[in-house]
């Protein structure tokens, strides 16, 4: 029983040397996370990644890479077994619970080494309790090479193991290294298979499986869709796609348009449909008549037709009002309805009339 705990990995014999990759080893490193590697840096992590992975840990050979948790009864083992050409080197997990599941949930699963080059993934059981975690729904599974730039996934967080069945990798998917095209040293190639998963763009090092989605008119993540992670509003517009306010789901391409001082609508246009006289004001832009074009904020005001001409709410500058008497000179305004005297002396205000000066 190798003497693992928590998040640990340990240095283990092969008993025999196995090609991986073009390269031999006669060791790996058991972590307590459900995989082994050819390389120590990072053996014992606990977070997946989707495989291969240039990230370490590196020559990775995962049944069932997850947070997993040794408790009362766990074990794992190593047992070597037969002779030359025919050895084999089995490390299992037996009984381990995940880390984030009823630990009263157990399941068991090796990986097997072959002398002739071959490494097989056997499962016992796989269910946690919980279908969160069970059949692999959040693990990985497949091996990479020691650099994690090639390699064969066969699942990334997807319930797609069962139990009492063996997965097989053969001597001609992993014996050999590889040769991958990934001109733009982005770690994604072109030829799928055992390089990984597709890069859609080796002309860009931004653009590959796993990128951020950004929202520019093009696939960042090659997943097929362009933008989709970009509808910050969920209105089904992104900012490229001309949403002109993706903070806000009721502006966007199509929408009504209202008379608020907005582009309603993202046609670079606000409030259009809404001035009437075609003076340039709307009526919820401070036209206080949208029937007449000569009356909006910019005219000047007449003197004396009681009309608001510049719609600031008073008339200015026109005949004495009626009923009023006065002496000297006075200057007046009607303001919100009512009259104001601002110089001189009146002896009698009777009622208000339009503005003016009083003399």
């Amino acid at each position: 029983m190798l003497p693992l705990a928590g998040d640990d990995a340990v240095e283990t014999p092969l008993g025999f040397s196995f090609r991986y990759f073009g390269t031999n080893f006669d060791r790996v490193y058991a972590s307590a996370n459900g995989f082994v590697s050819f390389v120590p840096e990072g053996a014992g992590a606990s977070e997946n990644t989707p495989l291969p992975d240039p990230a370490v840990p590196n020559g990775v050979v995962a049944p069932f890479w997850d947070a997993l948790a040794l408790a009362a009864g766990s074990e794992i083992r190593v047992l070597r077994s037969g002779t030359a050409p025919n050895r084999t080197a089995v490390v299992e997990w037996s009984d381990v619970a995940h880390a984030d599941a009823d630990p009263a949930e157990r399941g068991t699963f090796q990986v097997i080494f072959e002398e002739g080059g071959q490494v097989l993934f056997s499962y016992r059981d796989v269910d946690f309790g919980d279908a969160r975690f069970d059949q692999g729904a959040s693990a990985s599974v497949g091996t990479e090479n020691p650099s994690g730039t090639a390699g064969v996934a066969f699942s990334f967080d997807e319930p797609s193991l069962r139990p009492n069945t063996t997965l097989r990798f053969t001597a001609a998917e992993i014996g050999e290294e590889i040769q991958c095209t990934d001109l733009d040293g982005d770690g994604f190639s072109i030829d799928g298979g055992p390089c990984g998963r597709l890069d859609c763009n080796d002309a860009d090092g931004a653009v590959h499986p796993g990128a951020p989605e950004l929202c520019n008119g093009r696939d960042d993540d090659c997943d097929g869709v362009v933008d989709e992670s970009v509808d910050a509003d969920g209105d089904g517009f992104t900012i490229c796609g001309g949403d002109c306010d993706d903070a806000d789901a009721a502006r966007s391409p199509g929408a009504v348009e209202i008379c608020d001082g907005i582009d309603n609508d993202c046609d670079l246009t606000v409030d259009e449909g809404f001035d009437a006289d075609g003076d340039g004001f709307t009526s919820c832009g401070g036209d206080c008549d949208d029937g007449d074009p000569n009356i909006n904020p910019r005219v000047r005001e007449i003197p004396g037709d009681e009309i608001d001409q510049n719609c600031n709410g008073s008339l200015l500058c026109g005949a004495i009002p009626p009923g009023t008497e006065s002496s000297g000179s006075v200057a007046w305004m009607i303001y919100g309805g009512i009259l104001l005297v601002l110089g001189g002396r009146a002896r009698r205000l009777r009622r208000a009339g339009r503005a003016g000066r009083i003399q």
